[in-house]
């Protein structure tokens, strides 16, 4: 089934994935994509609206990042938060400048004024607190658009031209401090853009489970378990998925709570899989002796563990040529000498994302997987991008859905190791 699609198109604000979850939240669907994604990729999903996210450039500067201005004639409704609101005005006539204190530069809650008449805003209070973050300011505001909500200080906290669907905040309506916020977003989703609401995080775990079962056929696949939350439900729903054709391999490195190993191993006895638990305590404590700075103890248990995951794929199969599945279903064909595996490698082993904007442990995991790339990897992906835009929460949500045992679900793994 093809569901209501919206865009998030990511122009490097903090809060990006949770504008994509608010949307979620609302029951649509919606993917992130960088600002460099070719319009046609984008119109090709057949998005019923795009949303720019906020970031920390300024539109007027000459190596800022822009849109295709051909999105605009496009004819699909476009929210802009932010930097995103900025970029809106920037390409469609308006003007933005740097702000200073006698023209609006805003930070932190603001008490805003709204045109109840506009859309984005049916339903909701005339007044309310608004979260502001912006140091720039719209000097003029594009032809065709109306100012629909003002603060004390901003004459145009928000803006729009309802006859072609577009939409600018100067706040961020995604962050809990903005009252009214999510309803602001569920109104330009279902007002603006006709959305039915035709996707749930269910959806998500029978579409997964659906698209790994066509791409592994009768293929094995292995699975680096950490006990996460992340790699946790990565596993549950491959062994919904292929059963017997999926290898677990928990490395259990000791630095869980009381009794975690043994609640993760538990976990999955109700499915029929391969699963195999590597009892390596004794070797991550003496890596890790002496060693008291958090982040190099994070760099230690990262490395270790694909040092360890490593050693036990070479026991699993008689060939080299291994096949990477990321959890968002691309595919990968790389080789790793001195692997004899073949079959779908699902890498639940580390925050690592290779996009546009990675998140933020990315970097400390780069490190972990330097000795892996020398040797031949190309590529190693864990994410569920598809589905919880890296809140655990969002995450633990498609465990219930798949079945899991809520115990790997409800913790924070990497928190006990620092």
């Amino acid at each position: 089934m093809q569901h209501e699609t919206v865009i998030v198109l990511d122009f490097g604000g903090q809060y990006n994935q949770l504008i994509a979850r608010r949307v979620r939240e609302c029951g649509v669907y919606c993917e992130v994509k960088p600002y460099t994604t070719p319009l046609a990729d984008l119109l090709a999903m057949k998005p019923i609206g795009f949303i720019f996210t906020g970031g920390p450039n300024s539109v007027y500067l000459e190596d800022a990042p822009h849109v295709d201005p051909a999105l605009f004639d496009a004819g699909v409704p476009v929210l802009g938060i932010c930097y995103g609101c900025q970029i809106i005005a920037h390409h469609l006539g308006g003007k933005v400048v740097a702000a200073n204190d006698a023209t609006a530069r805003e930070y932190g809650k603001t008490e805003t004024f709204f045109d109840t008449n506009c859309k984005l805003f049916k339903g909701l209070p005339e007044k309310s607190v608004t979260w502001m973050s912006h140091g720039d300011y719209m000097e003029k505001v594009p032809e065709g658009f109306s100012l629909v909500a003002h603060s004390d200080a901003c004459p145009n906290v928000a803006i729009c031209d309802e006859t072609r669907g577009f939409y600018g905040v100067q706040y961020h309506p995604e962050v809990n401090h903005t009252e009214f916020g999510t309803a602001m977003i569920r109104n330009f989703l279902y007002e603006v853009c006709g959305a039915t609401g035709d996707w749930t995080m269910g959806d998500y775990k029978n579409t997964a489970i659906a698209a790994v079962r066509e791409k592994v056929g009768s293929g094995r696949v292995l699975l680096a378990l950490s006990g996460g939350v992340d790699s946790s439900v990565v596993a549950a729903l491959l062994a919904e998925a292929v059963g017997p054709q999926l290898t677990c391999v928990f490395v259990d490195h000791g630095l869980m709570r009381l009794n975690e190993g043994d609640e993760v191993e538990a976990a999955f006895k109700k499915w029929d899989i391969n699963f195999v638990r590597v009892n390596a305590e004794g070797r991550f404590l003496s890596k890790l002796a002496g060693i008291s700075d958090p982040e190099r103890k994070r760099k230690i248990i990262g490395e270790e563990f694909i040092r360890v995951f490593e050693e036990e794929a070479r026991k699993v199969g008689d060939e080299v040529e291994v096949e990477v599945l990321d959890v968002d279903l691309q595919r990968e064909r790389i080789s790793i000498p001195g692997v004899p595996y073949t079959g779908w490698v699902a890498d639940g082993i580390g925050y690592i994302k290779l996009g546009q904007f990675a998140r933020t442990t990315s970097a400390e995991m780069e490190q972990a997987l330097a000795s892996l790339r020398a040797e031949g990897v190309t590529k190693l992906i864990f994410d569920l991008r598809g589905n919880s835009g890296g809140y655990l929460d969002q995450t633990a949500i498609t465990s219930n859905s798949a079945n899991m045992p809520t115990a790997p679900v409800r913790r924070r793994t990497w928190t006990s190791w620092c």
